[in-house]
């Protein structure tokens, strides 16, 4: 299976904005969210940065 490439470049201090790629297998990124976001696994191969409370913007 290949892996996703992450589409965006990570924040300049080492911590992923909003819906950026934060994790899966073989990423070399940043694991670390903006505050109010966490880092959600979707499966073995990709997890995004997500809002903490899902009704914020």
């Amino acid at each position: 299976m290949p892996t996703r490439k992450p589409t965006h470049k990570p924040h300049a201090s080492g911590v992923n904005k909003r819906w950026q790629q934060c994790g899966g297998k073989n990423f070399t990124g940043s694991t670390q969210c903006m505050d109010n976001d966490k880092c959600h696994k979707y499966d073995a191969w990709y997890s995004q940065c997500i809002p903490v409370n899902p009704h914020s913007s």
